[in-house]
């Protein structure tokens, strides 16, 4: 108790001097000493109480809260596809692959095995096959281990975005009018890089472009395949967020949308679509002996009894970007995302063989198939291509002129541009109700390149679509034409 009394005096006039020293301080004496930083209520020092001996923590001190700890890389998933390299090289044979089935073994109407019609191309087509089946998976387990070693170590520097051209020589006038505009009318101010075949046209490159911060570069690596040329491009560059574009393919929305897309910057890279898909079988050509089916002879590597899918072990879908094919004159790849970069190897390894030259129709397939094969996270857009016209009855019938690739609802390049721009066009539009096609979830234009206005297919009257594409953007590229 006496020692109580002492405790409470002591504290009593320490009160006193403590109030009275704050009257007279300074202002500078008033700021308070700051604590020593606590990261834990454990190294809070420990106090005693005296009357009852308990050990107590003092209540004024609170502990702050833990830091969140940051969250561990996150383990770069392996492809499906990569499991190959687990089997043997000759593995069993898929069962659709046999001698009575025949599957599809070209693109389009080019019939590259001997024979007449389906079934007496067959064998030839199954043979080679088989063989280029152990082929493709040696390649692919390469890759594989390839694109694994490389997600081990992921690049840290800023990601570079840009636009590529890969050209010959014969392509410069159209290329140095897709660039004039995109500087001077869509003030897009980022890297441009043009590859050429040879060092001639890296010279005229240099030449027709100057004044344009354009990088004219030449192709390092040797192709026997021209659709090959693009796919070594995108490898070569120095570029990590790429819009390919062919020469032909002029931009008339800024590629700055693109880039800052949310889904291309979480590494979702981008493939449009082309006219052609599954849907195409719902459409007649005339019976003849390389047609039997008589069916329109468009599309037929997204079409499920393909000869491709059970060579690449890889089921066809009914969705999207299994049953519709891409064109292949803009593609927006992000080669940041792991596989990325491996897919587009797989792409250009395919186009050069043989076999796939025979059953597909160049880098618009490879493209598309090596990145659904590896697993890269790959959106096709939905809206299928509008198309400019040439048509002497407007609003009645047509034949295509060029064609428009959308990006998110709204045009974002007119394709196939081969020479000064004609203003004598007309611009239609598919129809929503006509895609996708129910059942296989896929488009198809109803005719190859002539259109007549039945009324179902085709919107022949959209004043504002004309004005934007006529108008605004052909009208203006016209300028930048010699």
């Amino acid at each position: 108790m006496r020692a109580t009394h002492v405790l409470l005096g002591i504290a009593t006039l320490w009160g006193i001097w403590a109030g009275s020293h704050w009257l007279l301080a300074g202002p500078d004496e008033l700021q308070p000493t700051l604590p020593r930083p606590v990261n834990d209520v454990e190294s809070v020092p420990i106090q005693r109480n005296l009357a009852t001996k308990a050990t107590v923590k003092p209540p004024s001190v609170k502990a702050p809260p833990k830091a969140t700890p940051r969250p561990a890389t996150t383990a770069v998933s392996v492809p499906k596809a990569c499991k190959i390299c687990d089997e043997k090289m000759d593995p069993p044979v898929p069962p659709t692959l046999n001698a009575s089935t025949s599957l599809i073994c070209q693109g389009f109407w080019h019939r590259r095995f001997p024979g007449k019609g389906p079934d007496e191309m067959w064998p030839h087509c199954l043979k080679d096959g088989l063989e280029e089946r152990k082929e493709l998976r040696k390649t692919l387990c390469s890759l594989c281990k390839e694109g694994a070693a490389a997600a081990k170590s992921p690049p840290k520097t800023t990601p570079k975005a840009g636009i590529l051209f890969s050209i010959g020589r014969h392509h410069l006038h159209l290329v140095s009018a897709s660039i004039k505009y995109l500087r001077k009318s869509l003030k897009w101010t980022g890297p441009i890089e043009v590859y050429c075949d040879n060092d001639g046209c890296k010279s005229d490159c240099n030449e027709a472009l100057e004044g344009q911060s354009v990088d004219c570069e030449v192709l390092k690596q040797k192709f026997v395949v021209r659709y090959t040329s693009k796919l070594l491009a995108v490898l070569q560059t120095r570029l990590d967020y790429v819009l390919m574009l062919d020469a032909d393919n002029f931009l008339i929305r800024s590629p700055a949308e693109v880039f800052d897309d949310p889904a291309f910057k979480r590494g979702v890279s981008f493939g449009w679509p082309d006219l052609w898909g599954s849907a195409c079988q719902n459409y007649q050509w005339s019976v003849t002996d390389d047609n039997p089916r008589g069916v329109m002879l468009a599309g037929q590597s997204s079409w499920r009894d393909h000869v491709l899918w059970p060579i690449l072990d890889l089921p066809w879908k009914p969705e999207w970007a299994y049953s519709v094919e891409l064109t292949s004159s803009i593609f927006a790849v992000n080669k940041r995302t792991p596989y990325a970069v491996q897919a587009w190897k797989l792409a250009a390894w395919m186009t050069e063989r043989p076999f796939w030259a025979k059953v597909l129709y160049g880098d618009k397939d490879t493209i598309r198939l090596s990145f659904l094969l590896l697993g890269v996270p790959f959106e096709l857009l939905v809206e299928p291509p509008g198309q400019v016209v040439r048509s002497n009855n407007p609003g009645k019938s047509g034949r295509r002129n060029y064609l428009i690739n959308k990006f998110r609802q709204k045009p974002i390049s007119i394709d196939q541009i081969k020479g000064r721009p004609s203003l004598d066009v007309y611009v239609i539009d598919p129809k929503k109700s006509v895609y996708p096609t129910k059942g296989d979830n896929s488009y198809c234009a109803p005719e190859y390149d002539a259109y007549a206005n039945d009324g179902q297919h085709f919107d022949w009257d959209d004043s504002a679509l004309h004005q934007e594409i006529i108008d605004k953007h052909l009208h203006k590229l016209l300028d930048h034409f010699d």
